[in-house]
């Protein structure tokens, strides 16, 4: 079982489950708004929005109203990954420059809609790369995605990569000038979902250089599945 083999597994035989069973020849495409709303809202569970303290008090006293902004928020994501898709970034810089754009609208849309259903919760950008990075993940097992079109992707931060990335940081680089300095630290000291932007950069410019030219994006997915293994013993 590849990569993409174990990815439409868990897609398939979780959030998908309904759609597939009624449809076993079900086909996603990654160019297809409805499609990609699906890996989006698989991937706001992974974002964890059970922990933000108020939100299903929320949702209980307007169901309507809160599902209908919220909806919204998932909608002007999902238009930024078909954006992306008609026009794949040719360079690590450009894709940078695009996730970077799409965590921080995250952050201010779902902030508004945070603001909107009176919840007093700030979103740190932790939250938003988890998203971000879980949508592509998902959308990575469409009928119609490539690799080529994922080889700039981010490593998505959880605590089994970043478990990961903190022993692989003290083995290897914490004493090293070349890379890593008082000003410009590069270990993970809290949990995924309260990085900053600063430290959540630094750290994929850091997990670039451990994979030497190989994609962390594909990484992952070996990672992931022995770090959380180890954790389940």
């Amino acid at each position: 079982m590849n990569n993409k083999d174990i990815v439409k597994w868990f897609v398939i035989g979780d959030f998908f489950k309904k759609e597939y069973d009624e449809n076993p020849c079900i086909s996603l495409s990654i160019h297809e708004k409805n499609d990609v709303l699906l890996a989006v809202k698989k991937a706001y569970v992974d974002m964890t929005p059970r922990n933000i303290g108020g939100l299903k008090e929320a949702h209980d006293n307007n169901k309507e109203q809160y599902e209908n902004s919220l909806n919204s928020v998932f909608g002007t994501l999902a238009d930024r990954f078909i954006d992306y898709f008609d026009k794949i970034p040719n360079t690590e810089k450009q894709f940078d420059n695009w996730h970077k754009k799409t965590c921080s609208d995250f952050k201010i849309d779902f902030q508004k809609f945070l603001d909107s259903q009176k919840v007093g919760y700030t979103i740190q950008y932790g939250k938003a790369q988890k998203i971000v990075n879980m949508t592509f993940k998902y959308l990575y097992c469409f009928d119609d995605a490539e690799d080529e079109y994922f080889k700039y992707c981010h490593m998505a931060l959880d605590q089994y990569t970043l478990k990961w990335y903190n022993e692989e940081y003290d083995q290897n680089y914490r004493k090293s000038k070349e890379y890593l300095s008082s000003d410009y630290n590069y270990r993970a000291s809290s949990g995924w979902s309260n990085l900053n932007e600063t430290k959540y950069q630094n750290i994929q410019d850091l997990i670039r250089i451990i994979f030497d030219g190989k994609s962390p994006f594909f990484e992952e997915f070996i990672i992931w599945m022995k770090y959380k293994k180890k954790a389940n013993k």
